[in-house]
Order: structure tokens, then C-alpha cells, then sequence
């Protein structure tokens, strides 16, 4: 019986060589099973003889295939191992005792040593040793919870005295059926230098504010010592000069006093009396020095009024004295003062609201008026012409005494200026107790 093969197609080498392979084992699989006879008819053989070549052509295709996902998978490798060894990020693998597993070329340039030196050694040995306790508990963490965590360490080169700080990010990972962890080592040397930088330019900076501070205290001073000064030789000189040319205007004759009309002279002496008087407690009311800044306020409101009856005055004081330190005192007189001229000046307002309490930890000045308002960053810009100064002044002296200063107006809603300085603490007794 004569049974018509095709022929096959030619194989390449390396087909080949995969064919013969795969033929030899099943060769020796097969000698070990006893051999068997068989009968078959042949239309049958040459059914069977054709799923055969089918099933062949089938293999040689699923074959190819394979060779072609093969070489895929091969390059996406490739190209993985070239990220992994060359990324700028140093990559460590290790495992629970902390010795290294893997690590890729810029973790080897990190630690300063060849890749392969690296396999094995624990990397604490590169820790400093400030560090260790860190890199261990790190771990501990790492690999008890699925979390990213991290943590930073400074690490010493192999051979050399230079230290890197670095920022260690891991996370616990199942490899192998064994647990690792996997972390990324990114360089923050450069960063830790400007922080130290940084923090040295802070430090500098909080003591030229402190030293800016203590000079704008001391200049506060000065100028209320210059005002106060000015006003004791006004009180003292000026005003008590004119008090005495009016007393002695009285030892004038009557007939002298009808001949030269010297009650005309004697009301006049009296109005520049009062002049001076005024200018004595505009440059520095002595009841701020002698009862207080509530006192002095409320004389100033009072006077304020005698001569501007058209505006009202509502006031409302919950603030005691007691430690209320000099120079916040006067910066309340200054502002309340320079506000209410602001409100008679340009506000047109008829109604003024005046507040001074103490609330949430700072003393609290608010000045409200029912004037026409206006826009307040035109009236507050450096380059506007219609630049006010008195609140430019206000805002200054509010800052220059550590106080926040606001103020809020808008066309035809009037305007109110907030001011609030933080409440200093009293000073303690030697027992630690608060005096006052």
C-alpha cells in the first residue's frame, strides 16, 4: 500500500534545531512506553496523515508567533533594564535585614561602589551614624503596612569623607513568593544646603526686624518726648507769658483801660490763651500721661466736639489700663486723633463711631463713620494723586507699635478703620506668678 506524502516546507536553522530538540525528547519519552501495533485502514491513514500536516502547520505557526512575542517581550526588557540603570533616581531593592538585593547604576554612583560590590552588603554601612536607628525603624514600617513611605538619611560614600543627603521612598513588595522592598533614593543635598541657607537668612531677617522694631519704638518715643517737651515749654512759657500780661493788664488804670480799649486787648489775650492751650494738648494731652489712654480719649471726643457740634461722637470703652505698654497707648491717641480730623475734613459724616475693647487676645481699636467713603486703594497708592497721608501716617504708626491695620469704604457706605495690637503678657515675679 502506497500512501502520497506532501512535501514539507523548509525549516529555517534555528526552527530546525528547535524541531530536532523537541523530536529528541519525545523520542526518549516514547522508548520508555512499550511499543505498540497498529491497523489502520487506509482511508483512514490518509485522513489521519492529513490532520497530521494540519496540525503541524498549526504548530509551526503557533511557533512563530511565540518567536515574535518572544522578541517583543525581550526588547520591552531591554528597554526596562535601561530605565531602571539609567534613570537619574537611584533605585534599591532589599530585604528585611536591610542588605541589598538590587540596585541599579545611579544607587551604585550614589554609594560609590560598582553595582556588583554592592549585592549582599547591608546598606546601613553607608548610613551614617546618626541615621541608623532611622533606616531600621523605616524599614520595620516598610514592610508592615502597603504604604509609600518615607524617609530621610544622610549616607556616606565609600573612601571618601563627603556625605549626601537623600530622600528614601519605599514600599514592601511579594518577589518570588519572598518579601522585599523596593526604594527609590533621590539626592536632596543641594535642597538641604538652601534650607540650612534659607533658615540662617530667616534667622538674620527675624533679628533686623527685631532690630527695625526696637528702632521704630525708640523713634515713636523720641518724637512723643519731642511733642511732649514742645508742650511743656508751650504750657510754660508761651501760655503762662500771655497769662501774665493778662494779669497784669487788670493794675491798669480804668482810665487807661477806657482810653485804649484794653477789654478788646484782654479778650484777645484770652483767645491766644486758649490757642496755646489747645496746641499744648494736640501736641500732648497731659491726661494721657497723668490718668490714661480712656481718660485722654475721652477729653479729646469732648473737645472734638465743642468745637464741631455737627458731628457726633458714640463711644465705647471695655479696655482697663493695666498692662497696656506706653507706646500702644500713644499709637490709639495718634490714630483716634488723625481719623476724627479725617472724618471732619473729607468725609462729610455727621456720626462716628469709636470703639476700644479687648477681645480674642488683642486690643482692638474700630473708628466707624456715615460719611460718602471713597476707594481705598486709590487713596492709599504711592502714585495717586489723591494719595491721602493722614491714613498712610495711621497705618505706619499702627505698624511701627506691632499693630494690624485695616480699613474697609466704598462710595456712599462710609468708612472703617480697624486696628488691633496683640495683648502683651504681664511680667511675672521671681515666684513665676503674673503680677498685676
Amino acid at each position: 500500500m502506497l500512501i502520497a506524502v506532501k512535501p514539507k516546507p523548509m525549516a529555517t536553522k534555528k526552527g530546525r534545531s528547535s524541531r530536532e530538540t523537541l523530536r529528541s525528547k519525545a523520542e526518549k519519552i516514547l522508548s520508555k512506553h512499550p511499543k505498540r501495533t497498529y491497523r489502520i485502514p487506509e482511508k483512514d491513514a490518509q485522513k489521519l496523515i492529513h490532520e497530521l500536516e494540519i496540525h503541524q502547520f498549526e504548530l509551526e505557526a503557533q511557533n512563530n508567533e511565540l518567536r515574535i512575542g518572544q522578541a517583543e517581550i525581550e526588547e520591552i526588557r531591554n528597554r526596562y533594564v535601561d530605565l531602571y540603570d539609567f534613570a537619574p533616581v537611584g533605585y534599591f531593592t532589599f530585604d528585611q535585614r536591610g542588605k541589598i538585593v538590587e540596585a541599579n547604576l545611579t544607587g551604585a554612583h550614589l554609594l560609590g561602589l560598582p553595582r556588583s560590590r554592592l549585592i549582599g552588603m547591608p546598606f546601613t554601612f553607608f548610613v551614617e551614624d546618626d541615621f541608623k536607628d532611622l533606616f531600621h525603624a523605616h524599614l520595620r514600617k516598610v514592610f508592615s503596612s502597603e504604604l509609600v513611605l518615607t524617609c530621610e538619611l544622610k549616607i556616606r560614600q565609600k573612601d571618601t569623607k563627603s556625605s549626601v543627603h537623600v530622600s528614601l521612598q519605599s514600599i514592601a513588595i511579594r518577589s518570588g513568593g519572598v518579601m522585599r522592598c523596593r526604594s527609590a533614593a533621590i539626592d536632596i543635598t543641594e535642597r538641604k544646603l538652601a534650607e540650612k541657607e534659607l533658615l540662617k537668612a530667616r534667622q538674620e531677617l527675624v533679628k533686623t526686624n527685631d532690630r527695625l522694631r526696637y528702632l521704630s519704638d525708640r523713634l515713636l518715643m523720641r518724637q512723643e518726648e519731642e511733642r511732649r517737651r514742645i508742650a511743656l515749654e508751650v504750657h510754660d512759657g508761651f501760655a503762662s507769658s500771655l497769662s501774665a500780661i493778662k494779669y497784669r493788664l487788670q493794675d491798669v488804670p480804668r482810665e487807661l483801660k477806657n482810653q485804649y480799649n484794653f477789654e478788646e486787648l484782654s479778650n484777645q489775650l484770652e483767645v491766644a490763651i486758649g490757642e496755646a492751650r489747645r496746641i499744648q494738648a494736640s501736641l500732648h494731652p497731659s491726661a494721657l500721661d497723668d490718668l490714661g489712654i480712656v481718660p485722654a480719649l475721652n477729653w479729646y471726643c469732648r473737645e472734638f466736639q465743642k468745637n464741631y457740634a455737627h458731628i457726633n461722637i458714640e463711644k465705647q470703652f471695655q479696655l482697663g489700663e493695666n498692662h497696656i505698654p506706653d507706646l500702644i497707648k500713644i499709637a490709639i491717641y495718634r490714630i483716634t486723633q488723625e481719623a476724627l480730623n479725617n472724618t471732619l475734613m473729607h468725609s462729610k459724616a455727621n456720626s462716628v463711631s469709636l470703639s476700644l475693647t479687648k477681645k480674642d487676645g488683642s486690643i482692638n481699636l474700630v473708628i466707624e463713620d456715615n460719611g460718602h467713603g471713597f476707594d481705598v486703594e486709590t487713596v492709599l497708592s504711592a502714585s495717586s494723586p489723591q494719595r491721602s497721608f493722614g491714613l498712610s501716617s495711621m497705618k505706619e504708626r499702627a505698624a511701627l507699635s506691632g499693630g494690624s491695620f485695616d480699613i474697609k469704604s466704598a462710595s456712599g457706605k462710609g468708612t472703617t478703620i480697624r486696628v488691633s495690637w496683640p495683648t502683651p503678657h504681664p511680667p511675672l515675679s521671681p515666684a513665676g506668678r503674673a503680677l498685676g
